[in-house]
């Protein structure tokens, strides 16, 4: 009767090979609001009677993020859903087709609200979830 010994050498070869064999990965895009954002010009504002405007920084910091159905303009945001993913606090978002006939956009916030960059999404996304922290950050799949 013969017996089966590996021996560290062999395991290091099978453990090596064994990255080769296909394995179902799920893929999740991710999506980061860039942390700051430079402005060369302090946002034009309306004068104000006996108050003079000016500005300390050239930079806007992002303070949130939100999902619309349709580009952000068209003021369509979709509320999520409150959740615990891995014991942290998160929004998650599902979709389906009708959601995505006007397509789905992540918008990172600067300055309080007041200046938006935004990224439409892919058609395929059928759940998206952001955590509670900044800078905002979509992961989506």
């Amino acid at each position: 009767m013969q017996k089966l010994i590996l021996s560290l050498s062999n395991l290091w070869v099978i453990g090596n090979a064994l990255w080769l064999l296909p394995v179902g990965v799920v893929h999740a895009d991710e999506i980061v609001c860039p942390e700051a954002i430079h402005v060369s010009q302090p946002p034009d504002i309306s004068s104000v009677e006996g108050w003079e405007e000016s500005s300390r920084s050239d930079r806007l910091w992002n303070d949130g993020g939100f999902i619309s159905s349709g580009h952000p303009k068209e003021l369509a945001d979709l509320k999520g859903e409150e959740v615990v993913i891995s014991a942290k606090k998160t929004t998650r978002w599902n979709f389906d087709a009708n959601d995505n006939s006007q397509g789905i956009w992540f918008s990172c916030s600067y300055g309080k609200w007041h200046l938006l960059l935004s990224r439409k999404i892919q058609k395929s996304v059928t759940h998206c979830w952001m955590p509670n922290n900044l800078p905002a950050k979509l992961i989506c799949k």
